[in-house]
């Protein structure tokens, strides 16, 4: 004798595997989005440190 909990978390199943694959896949996307868009800050930080030694080197 399945709990009316129970029964209802296994009819309700298939809608939330869906929801769970969207939000996994939105959460993976925005992941991606941030450490792309922090490799660039990186790099652009990289670049503005070293192009600011070179221009103290330069003086």
């Amino acid at each position: 004798m399945h709990s009316p909990y129970e029964y209802n978390k296994t009819r309700i199943n298939p809608f939330f595997q869906q929801y769970a694959i969207a939000e996994i896949s939105i959460n993976k996307l925005i992941i991606y989005r941030m450490t792309k868009s922090f490799y660039w800050w990186a790099i652009l930080a990289v670049l503005k440190s070293k192009s600011r030694i070179a221009v103290q080197g330069n003086f």
